[in-house]
């Protein structure tokens, strides 16, 4: 069986429970009752609750990873900067103290 989309579920439980409120009468005999029709439409007014809830979420994680890559790419320029200069102003012998590996 394939799997339906959010926005797919949504719709056929939408039009489920229209069907099933209109035709209870005839399904009662089956064992169709109100209060199933109830928990079927509560279900779905979660599922949607949470679907927008966590479509929130994801907009706030791009924007999260955004800053993320930001403050990365500004300690890496001032990484670079600083290297330059310890390289320029100190001994290589010191290098090391400093995190930096490189022969020249």
């Amino acid at each position: 069986m394939s799997t339906q989309s959010f926005a797919s579920l949504r719709a056929s439980s939408s039009l489920m429970v229209s069907g099933l409120r209109a035709y209870l009468s005839g399904l009662t005999k089956r064992g169709m009752d109100e209060e199933f029709i109830a928990g079927l439409e509560a279900d779905s007014a979660a599922l949607a609750s949470l679907d927008a809830e966590q479509e929130a979420l994801k907009a706030q994680l791009k924007v999260k990873s955004a800053e993320v890559r930001q403050r990365a790419a500004s300690i890496r320029a001032r990484l670079a900067e600083a290297k330059k200069v310890v390289k320029l102003a100190l001994p290589q012998t010191t290098w090391v103290g400093f995190g930096i590996a490189d022969k020249r």
